[in-house]
């Protein structure tokens, strides 16, 4: 029952975030996938333009392939990745050593510095290269003074704290773990906010990181980091072309968690974003009124039990009576001449604006007039068209007799001339 009501209420489509099988979405996707609350789309996929590449060998990563496309145990595909790079960026880097997403430094500062930057591991290692950075001096690509730490990519936002604070990130799961004592705690509950709250006011304090780094919109933030304003970006990914289509950055760290942990890493070609369509999509309404119709009758039976027999009684009763009382109108309106009806409410209304001093209505006779003109239009429709019909055959007729009199078969201007008598011929009878 529960299933029914909730494919009652599913969308047509549904988009969204699944770069890969292990993002929080996809468990539920799958599931639905699996319960046939969405539709399979192999053939039109293997009939699409750009679909159809999925299923060439080596083009999806094999995460996007094996766990969210092109599932053994599902008999069609449910959910396919709107968008695959082209190429695999992700394969450029070591995974092992680096990773796919998070902090870039340009490339000619850490040469100028000298450091090599998949040592900066903690925030100490962090926060004395951004001091070296301002010390430094550099400027950007229009003369002005660059920021030590830029915002992410894609726009101001606390989600590049991840990275550059990941040292007081303390939770193992949506900031939740266990203190010394097995207990679990969220981060608020502990000192590491404090730390990292601090941390952010340090840099802001200093100078190292750019003030609008929380506010900055995406267009802007995309330009600082393409006029080389920030000598870190926070977050950026190595399948955008400001990272693939040179050698100005480099990939930055990443640091440590308080586990002495630092593998960020995504294997293979990034698929964003997922889509599916509803099971039911062809004809939603029509399935939302039969999902009704199976199951308001069980959840009416469910009332009448659970509830006091009086409210059962009465719900029935009224059940009854109203159908009753529409098999009665309905009875009555099979035996009603309607335009009886039509001339009998005119005079009543007549009646009325006769005492009122206004002329009586007309409403019955424009109302009579325009269905007899509607009727003899589409008769008068019906007749231009069987006339239509008979001239476009009659006119087959004589082509077909002109030609087998007086064609001779064989040659190509035999049968231009044949074209041609027939239109001198035709023209002459206009």
């Amino acid at each position: 029952m529960q299933k029914l009501w909730l494919r009652s209420w599913l969308p047509d489509v549904i988009v969204s975030y699944l770069d890969n099988s292990t993002r929080p979405e996809f468990p539920l996707l799958y599931k639905a996938a699996k319960d046939g609350m969405f539709a399979d789309v192999s053939e039109y996929m293997k009939n699409s333009e750009v679909y159809s590449k999925y299923y060439e060998d080596d083009y999806l990563p094999d995460d996007t392939k094996n766990n969210i496309v092109f599932r053994d145990d599902l008999d069609g595909v449910y959910l396919w990745q709107m968008s695959i790079d082209e190429i695999d960026r992700s394969l450029e880097y070591n995974a092992d050593e680096e990773y796919v997403g998070g902090m870039y430094i340009q490339k000619a500062i850490a040469d100028d510095l000298g450091i090599d930057t998949t040592a900066i591991n903690t925030q100490e290692d962090f926060y004395d290269l951004l001091v070296k950075i301002k010390e430094g001096g550099y400027t950007d690509d229009n003369g002005n003074a660059v920021y030590p730490l830029g915002p992410k990519y894609w726009g101001g936002s606390v989600d590049a704290l991840k990275y550059i604070a990941t040292g007081y990130d303390w939770g193992v799961s949506d900031d939740y773990n266990l203190d010394e004592n097995g207990d679990v705690k969220h981060i608020a509950e502990t000192d590491h906010v404090y730390d990292e709250i601090n941390f952010v006011r340090k840099l802001l304090d200093e100078d190292l990181m750019n003030p609008e780094f929380f506010t900055m919109d995406s267009t802007r933030a995309e330009e600082v980091s393409k006029n080389h304003n920030s000598a870190i970006i926070a977050d950026v990914h190595n399948y955008e072309e400001i990272i693939y289509s040179n050698d100005d950055w480099i990939p930055l760290g990443p640091l440590n968690d308080i586990a002495d942990d630092n593998k960020e890493v995504v294997h293979g070609k990034s698929g964003r974003g997922c889509m599916a369509i509803s099971a039911d999509a062809e004809n939603p309404m029509a399935q939302s009124m039969k999902t009704m119709t199976t199951t308001m009758p069980l959840f009416s039976a469910f009332i009448c039990i659970t509830m006091p027999a009086g409210l059962g009684i009465y719900w029935i009763a009224t059940s009854v009576v109203t159908i009753i009382q529409q098999l009665i109108v309905n009875a009555y309106m099979d035996k009603v001449n309607i335009d009886d009806m039509i001339a009998k409410n005119l005079e009543k209304v007549n009646k009325k604006r006769a005492k009122q001093g206004l002329p009586p209505a007309k409403v019955t006779q424009n109302a009579t007039a325009s269905l007899k003109a509607i009727k003899a239009e589409e008769e008068k429709e019906k007749a231009a068209e069987e006339v239509k019909k008979e001239k476009i055959a009659k006119q087959i007729e004589e082509s077909s007799k002109y030609y087998n009199t007086n064609a001779k078969p064989g040659s190509l201007a035999s049968k231009a001339a044949m074209v041609q008598k027939y239109n001198e011929a035709h023209d002459k009878r206009k």
